[in-house]
């Protein structure tokens, strides 16, 4: 099936468990597969007949930035039902890391990965 990839979207929100993730934003890294038919755009060479990536990725960092969650895998769900809104988007992969995750002395960048199809 064919594809739009959209690596390594860098935005900055509010996501955590935890008290002090609460206090400031922290960067997030998002990238998304999205499995659709591109047969009439690489045709067409028409916008309207694909998804509009500069304004998904507009939308997706208004869930990033202009919401707040405690689980990566609530934000990710989020994101995928974004991409999902557009009839087209027959399955998506939505991968969302948190750059700088701290639990007591331990740094590490934790990532949670879905896939969603149509149905």
């Amino acid at each position: 099936m064919d594809r739009i990839i959209l690596n390594d979207l860098h935005f900055w929100g509010v996501h955590g468990v935890y008290p002090e993730e609460q206090l400031k934003k922290q960067e997030f890294i998002v990238s998304v597969k999205i499995y659709l038919d591109l047969s009439e755009s690489s045709h067409s060479d028409q916008l309207e007949d694909t998804v509009n990536y500069a304004e998904l990725i507009w939308q997706l960092q208004q869930i990033v930035e202009d919401k707040n969650y405690a689980l990566l895998e609530r934000l990710a769900q989020e994101l995928a039902d974004c991409v999902l809104a557009d009839d087209r988007v027959q399955r998506v992969k939505i991968a969302v890391t948190k750059c700088l995750a701290q639990v007591k002395d331990y740094t590490f960048a934790p990532m949670v990965v879905l896939e969603r199809e149509r149905g």
